[in-house]
């Protein structure tokens, strides 16, 4: 019968303690990366479609074609980031896509403000769902996501612990979204476009902040 000695065992633990301190230091540098890129983000998604929304109202004929030219920013720098990066955002890109087919309703409609505003929630809670099912299919979201950014250390997303975070993680996410969509289709059917139009800002900004702190909090708790 073999005995293991006091010391392996102490370095065993050791090493254990120095791999989980280091990739917890990884997942701190990669949020304050995030909080940096989060700046820019929040500006041409948020500020600058009000900000144009106002200022093209006055100059074009009807609220929906100063809501498309306004909304089509988010899309564009969608679209300019891939080319950048050169690797594909599949939500980004649903959601260019939901904006384009809801142009293109809005046109064959008469210029009906509607498609467009309802183009969010249609789009974010179809990725609430998918966030969900890949939760009951055992492969989260959330932990795709990462693993394909390369982030930290490959073998700490595939231990039971990182599994049990990223898979509640993206419960939360989809959750949020699903909220998020329900909450915008009621405002898209109650409120005048200029008003939705800064309501959805406020809602959007307000989930991102809860999912922000929220996934903080699961990903940097102690196991």
């Amino acid at each position: 019968m073999h005995s293991i000695s006091l010391p392996t065992v102490r370095h065993s633990m050791n090493k254990d303690v120095k791999n989980k301190m280091t990739h917890r230091a990884e997942m701190k540098r990669h949020y304050r990366q995030s909080l940096i890129k989060l700046i820019p983000s929040l500006v041409i998604n948020w500020l600058i479609p009000i900000v144009l929304y106002s200022f093209l109202r006055s100059y074009v004929a009807t609220d929906t074609v100063a809501l498309a030219i306004s909304g089509a920013v988010p899309t564009l720098w969608v679209m300019i980031q891939m080319f950048r990066i050169r690797r594909i955002d599949w939500i980004g890109l649903l959601g260019a896509a939901g904006f384009g087919a809801a142009c293109f309703i809005s046109f064959l409609s008469g210029g009906e403000s509607l498609p467009i505003k309802l183009y969010h929630p249609i789009v974010a809670c179809l990725i609430g769902v998918i966030a969900l099912v890949s939760v009951v299919i055992q492969k989260p979201l959330g932990l795709v996501l990462i693993r394909s950014l390369k982030i930290g250390n490959p073998g700490f997303f595939n231990s039971p612990a990182a599994r049990r975070k990223f898979t509640l993680a993206t419960v939360i996410f989809g959750m949020l979204l699903i909220v998020d969509g329900i909450i915008h289709v009621i405002m898209a059917l109650s409120l005048s476009t200029s008003v939705f139009l800064i309501w959805s800002k406020i809602v959007s900004l307000i989930m991102a902040v809860i999912l922000f702190f929220a996934v903080r909090h699961i990903l940097w708790q102690k196991t």
